[in-house]
């Protein structure tokens, strides 16, 4: 039996573009198999791929872009090259709260993390108190600009409850 696997250089983007060889699950070398049969397998799996990370991509673009829409001011940086990342400062009755977005490699498959964090209060540990949010309202079916729309609706709701809880477990 042939176990497969794809060697790329150090600088080759395939390992974080494509999640690393481990992630693309390259068929098995069939046993009496042949080379000109097998290769066009691996060439169109790679081809699917990238071409699968690539609208990852302008889904993360428009994602990032609705987010500057709605939010214009509030943004505080965002990733303008993999479009990865998005700070937001948000204010809620005198209390502001940032909020990171992280989004994954496969958006809008994979739902982007949000970390909840406050401009005032400290843990124990001397680091600003935040909480990570992975359950919100979210489907990989809509478009970049709902997605900001239910974000922000998520925002008005949440804020007051991390409010709560940065004056009950941080410090000032």
């Amino acid at each position: 039996m042939t176990f497969p696997c794809l060697y790329t250089g150090k600088d080759c983007f395939s390992k974080s573009a494509l999640g690393g060889p481990s992630a693309l699950h390259i068929p098995v070398f069939p046993s009496g198999g042949c080379l000109i049969d097998y290769v066009p397998q691996v060439c169109q799996l790679l081809t699917n791929k990238v071409q699968y990370v690539i609208q990852g991509y302008h889904k993360r673009r428009e994602y990032i872009a609705a987010f500057l829409s709605h939010f214009g001011m509030g943004v505080v940086e965002y990733d303008a090259v993999g479009f990865t990342k998005l700070t937001l400062l948000l204010m809620w009755k005198d209390f502001c709260v940032l909020v990171h977005v992280d989004l994954p490699l496969y958006f809008p498959r994979d739902q982007p993390t949000l970390t909840f964090q406050s401009v005032y209060h400290f843990t124990s540990s001397g680091q600003l108190y935040s909480q990570v949010q992975k359950s919100y309202p979210y489907s990989p079916r809509w478009d970049g600009n709902e997605m900001a729309k239910r974000a922000k609706a998520y925002f008005k709701g949440f804020i007051p409850q991390f409010q709560e809880g940065a004056f009950a477990n941080g410090k000032l």
